[in-house]
């Protein structure tokens, strides 16, 4: 579904963050940039005709003096005429305590102020919104109130207007930021495959904020009820490690109009499924809409846009239905069909209940077993030619940008194969650093679609048999980056990279596995570890695994493996998260060098750290850490930062950088596709310059 989107240069652009996840089982996976008949959608940014005066303080006065003017006037539009009932006049109960919203400051009644809320748009997240139509045309809202910079539209009947877009745009590039808008034009009906738009939509959501700390996103659709509830739902599962059920439960909690239809409910669980490797999702429809009773008015399902039905025939009408639409039921039809419905005895849903608890059980042991086997096999040296005659099965994983391929070869190895996206470059420049500091990450090797080994892997792939049945179509888009045939019985191939990762037979720092490792006596040394590894997350700016003081975020601890029994953690996932020239590089180094400088003299940041790493854990894996694992967590923390900077006085991290840089060019140089490379220097530039910064913070000169 192509994006309607210009794309145009902004000023303090700021590099891509990381996105995991891409897809699910409900439809065939989206189509790759540069297959036959796709437009890749691409965010429309938007910049100023002038750039602003230094301060922009006069020209910020001005806009927000109108901004505040048509805000007024919009909030007046809006208001609900319910909140000014007296509510004594019906409920004598009724307190009639006047509260005041943080929002928009307007007093109402405190029985109408979660639906006065809900009229607003919803922090979900501190950066996250979730709303409709009502709050992307309300530039107040838009601006001072929530400091939008990036509007994501997943609602076919919406559109933004041109003024509130200029709105938007200068009043960010005033405070030195650019404003992004990208549509996604779904449809709120049962058959809309909401999975084959998510994975890029979460990109979009994940790279603007990992790419700085000041975006804020708004999702919107009509009334921010369905189709962007779900795409949030999505995000909190894939990005911020949450299970359906726990993510659903937040997103009420934040949002309590929010109502993802069951049919997006149940393409969300395949979504958990594939992402979390597991056979029943932990949430279905049919349990959140147990009970309800639903009045649909027209049982015509839309596949095409609106604007594809003739005008005149209506949804439904006979003679005119849109393709693949079911046939329309009568009114009569259905009132009938509705009495002759028969209640559920409390015996049957008991049986029900237990089914599928009994089935639960089984997934469960069906995927511990699979899981076993894999733990079972060794590593393979991914530096040297890989044997794929030998490939014995093919599991798929939701995971990185695109999922991931587990390779069982020659019965006792395993490699993992990525594929290689505009995160490629970035991913490489973080593994020299890393390197530099001797800390221990995934190691990884690039193939290009012009060497004789990706052709021996794309073969073997497709003749190897698949884990999960159905999983084919997903195994040949990591492969290739389309699915289908070219005309012929072969695959034909967009992909032009991919990369060999090594295997890792162990866990991520999540769940029941990681709470039985962080009670034994070798949990400080681990979490000692883990610290080398957030010294080098604070140097690259990847905000993805462990929530530090540097940013305001939950983390993502899947991306810390821990192996041989709990004695040792590998880090996954990492890449340069860049920042241009501007006021949020400026932000950034500054924390980082306060971070430095905490860390050596325990400082303020320290029990903050300490604080949010406590909370991860014991969120994510149900374990108290002791004070003892935490002060090696800040020891090995230490340890990191240290390294980086005598690395840096020794000339060691220069030479890492400038190979970084020559085995970019020399893999990458031909690349058709956006894999980072134009921004290579700049992330060299980024990380030398934070380096310089732990430097001084720690007392070793700039």
């Amino acid at each position: 579904m192509a994006d309607q989107s210009l794309p145009a240069a902004v000023p303090g652009e700021v590099g891509k963050g990381n996105g995991k996840g891409k897809g699910g089982k409900g439809g065939p996976p989206p189509p790759s940039a540069g297959q036959k008949g796709y437009d890749a959608p691409r965010p429309k940014v938007f910049a100023a005709s002038k750039a602003p005066s230094p301060g922009g303080s006069s020209g910020m006065s001005e806009l927000l003096d109108k901004v505040a003017a048509e805000g007024k006037r919009k909030d007046l539009e809006e208001s609900k005429e319910i909140e000014d009932i007296d509510l004594t006049q019906i409920d004598p109960t009724a307190t009639r305590e006047r509260v005041k919203c943080v929002r928009c400051e307007k007093e109402v009644d405190k029985e109408f102020l979660e639906s006065h809320m809900n009229a607003h748009s919803s922090e979900i997240l501190p950066w996250l919104f979730l709303g409709g139509t009502r709050n992307v045309e309300n530039d107040v809202e838009m601006t001072v109130r929530t400091n939008i910079t990036h509007v994501l539209n997943v609602a076919r009947e919406c559109n933004i207007w041109e003024e509130i877009r200029e709105i938007t745009t200068d009043y960010n590039l005033k405070r030195g930021l650019g404003f992004a808008y990208k549509k996604y034009p779904l449809g709120d009906t049962p058959d809309q495959d909401l999975l084959t738009e998510l994975p890029e939509a979460l990109d979009f959501i994940h790279e603007a904020h990992t790419s700085d700390p000041r975006h804020h996103v708004l999702v919107h659709c009509v009334q921010g009820i369905s189709r962007s509830a779900s795409v949030v739902v999505a995000y909190l599962i894939r990005h911020e490690g949450m299970s359906l059920r726990e993510a659903h439960a937040h997103l009420h909690a934040k949002r309590s109009l929010a109502d993802p239809r069951k049919e997006f409910l149940d393409q969300l669980g395949r979504f958990e499924c594939q992402l979390r490797g597991l056979s029943v999702p932990t949430l279905t429809g049919e349990e959140v809409f147990a009970g309800r009773t639903m009045l649909n008015l027209d049982d015509t399902i839309l596949t095409q846009p609106v604007s594809a039905v003739p005008v005149g025939t209506g949804a439904g009408k006979s003679g005119s239905r849109p393709s693949g639409s079911r046939e329309p039921v009568s009114w009569a039809g259905r009132f009938v069909s509705r009495k002759e419905i028969t209640p559920v005895s409390e015996d049957t849903r008991l049986q029900k209940e237990e089914e599928m608890r009994e089935k639960a059980r089984k997934a469960a042991e069906a995927e511990q077993k699979r899981w076993a086997h894999w733990r079972s096999l060794s590593a393979c040296d991914v530096g040297t030619p890989l044997p794929w005659a030998t490939a014995r099965q093919v599991l798929f994983v939701e995971g990185g940008s695109g999922g991931v391929l587990l390779v069982e070869l020659d019965g006792s190895h395993a490699v993992c194969v990525k594929p290689q996206g505009m995160m490629a470059v970035a991913e490489l420049v973080a593994a020299h650093v890393a390197s530099a500091m001797a800390v221990r990450v995934a190691s990884c090797r690039v193939l290009s679609l012009y060497e004789e080994e990706f052709f021996s892997l794309a073969e073997n792939m497709q003749r190897a048999p698949v884990m999960v049945e159905g999983h084919e179509s997903c195994v040949q888009k990591v492969v290739t980056g389309c699915t289908g045939t070219g005309g012929g019985n072969g695959w034909t191939s967009s992909r032009e990279f991919l990369g060999l990762v090594e295997f890792l037979p162990g866990h991520g720092l999540m769940g029941l596995e990681a709470q039985k490792v962080l009670v034994l006596e070798s949990c400080p040394e681990l979490l000692r570890e883990v610290g080398r590894m957030c010294a080098l997350d604070a140097v690259i700016n990847n905000l993805d695994r462990v929530p530090l003081p540097l940013w305001d975020n939950e983390g993502n601890l899947s991306n810390v493996m821990v192996l041989d029994s709990g004695r040792h953690a590998v880090g996954i996932d990492q890449q340069v998260n860049a920042i241009l020239e501007g006021p949020g590089l400026q932000g950034y180094l500054a924390q980082v060098r306060r971070f430095a400088s905490d860390v050596k003299l325990l400082g303020t940041s320290v029990e903050a750290t300490k604080s949010s790493l406590r909370g991860a854990l014991l969120a994510n894996c149900g374990a108290e850490v002791s004070d003892e694992a935490l002060a090696h967590f800040m020891m090995g923390l230490r340890e990191g930062l240290e390294a980086v900077a005598e690395s840096s006085e020794s000339g060691v991290l220069d030479k890492s950088l400038e190979k970084a840089k020559e085995e970019a060019v020399r893999i990458f140089g031909t690349a058709a596709s956006d894999v980072g490379l134009t921004r290579l220097d700049s992330m060299v530039d980024f990380v030398r310059r934070t380096v310089a910064e732990v430097r001084a913070g720690l007392g070793g000169g700039g």
